[in-house]
């Protein structure tokens, strides 16, 4: 395993130090490591991109920040866009358009002069921060105290709007408060079990309207979930009756390879991109890069394909002893598995990453080291 992870990376170093001029004519940073920094006073001239265990952005971007980090703090500038993966993220910054953000524990306090988009638990945004644009959020506990110069729309547990909102609010909660100092300039429309609460001096331009949370989202949830479900079960019987034996291998070695997989999954999603943008960047790799770009789409949708497998085999070992022939009832159990975690607010899209990183792994793995 240690042979293999470094050999992941020395290869992507050595095509990054191959390719630094491709780098340099793009404007493009790539910082990889245990904790990346840009200090306070020191310029990044184009996009930055960081995969590290700690980000800490105290400088200045003057295009787009891509970074994935355990922890991700920025106190600096991004001139353009922002997209964020991490699990404890705060923005002390200024965004100069869009801001992006898949997290646990999410902080942002200065403005965002474009829209918000936030997937995460605990979300909380500043009185000190103000929102251009509108507001996307599907989370846990949401607070949101700066003025939004567009809508609020998505889906969680709670929210408490303390601050002008130019638009509307077009939410899905179990809990949905206006505090005093929330003024919301249209229609405040809400699917809760709960009625609104609503401060004396909360002001809505609009109209209230309380949607029935229990009819809406059983006939929402049926309609669109239902022909994907349908969809992934009938690929994965495809592809169980042309290769039964290598799918099974798949689920075999996401189940009994430890800590492997898992690894092997999280290097390929986090270094792959890299490599082939710098392949497309150079002259002499683009067609190289083109033809990784194109198999790295190939594994991740064989990634997606194969889960029902694992998840359908680890749930029949845990209600029956262990089965080490594949069948058609597994990969049945597989998928309404896989459909009924995506149902699971917060915890349920963690899961299922979670599965489908281990399951691409295990592919990648069974290339690497087949079977003997």
């Amino acid at each position: 395993m240690k042979k293999l992870i470094k050999y992941q990376f020395v290869t992507v170093l050595v095509l990054t130090l191959i390719l630094t001029p491709s780098f340099s004519q793009a404007s493009l940073a790539v910082r990889t490591g245990d904790t990346v920094s840009i200090e306070e006073g020191q310029v990044t001239v184009g996009d930055f991109y960081s995969a590290a265990s700690i980000t800490n952005i105290s400088g200045e971007i003057t295009e787009d920040l891509v970074a994935a980090s355990g922890r991700v703090t920025l106190n600096g500038i991004v001139g353009g866009d922002a997209l964020i993966l991490g699990g404890t993220v705060d923005v002390y910054g200024t965004i100069g358009d869009d801001l992006r953000i898949i997290g646990g524990e999410v902080i942002v306090a200065e403005p965002i002069i474009g829209d918000l988009f936030i997937i995460g638990g605990t979300i909380t945004v500043l009185s000190s921060a103000s929102i251009g644009g509108d507001v996307l959020i599907y989370g846990g506990d949401v607070t949101i105290d700066a003025p939004v110069g567009g809508s609020i729309i998505g889906r969680m547990n709670t929210l408490r709007i303390d601050g002008p909102v130019a638009g509307e609010v077009n939410v899905s909660v179990l809990s949905l408060v206006l505090g005093e100092q929330a003024a919301v300039s249209g229609d405040v429309v809400y699917s809760s079990m709960d009625q609104l609460t609503r401060a004396a001096n909360a002001e809505i331009g609009g109209e209230v309207l309380r949607n029935d949370p229990v009819a809406q989202r059983n006939s929402m949830q049926l309609r669109s979930a239902l022909i994907p479900v349908l969809a992934l079960l009938f690929a994965v019987l495809a592809w169980f009756l042309v290769a039964r034996q290598r799918l099974n291998l798949i689920a075999e070695r996401a189940l009994d390879s430890k800590y492997r997989p898992l690894l092997i999954g999280l290097a390929v999603i986090m270094f792959t991109p890299f490599a082939a943008l710098v392949l497309l960047l150079s002259v002499l790799g683009t067609l190289v890069g083109t033809a990784l770009l194109f198999t790295y789409g190939l594994v991740l949708v064989l990634g997606v394909l194969s889960m029902p497998a694992t998840i359908g085999k680890l749930v029949l070992r845990l209600v029956r002893k262990e089965e080490k022939v594949l069948s058609p009832l597994t990969l049945v159990v597989g998928v309404v598995v896989m459909a009924a975690i995506l149902f699971v607010p917060v915890i349920g899209p963690v899961v299922f990453l979670g599965f489908f990183i281990v399951s691409l792994g295990a592919i990648v793995d069974l290339l690497l080291k087949p079977t003997t």
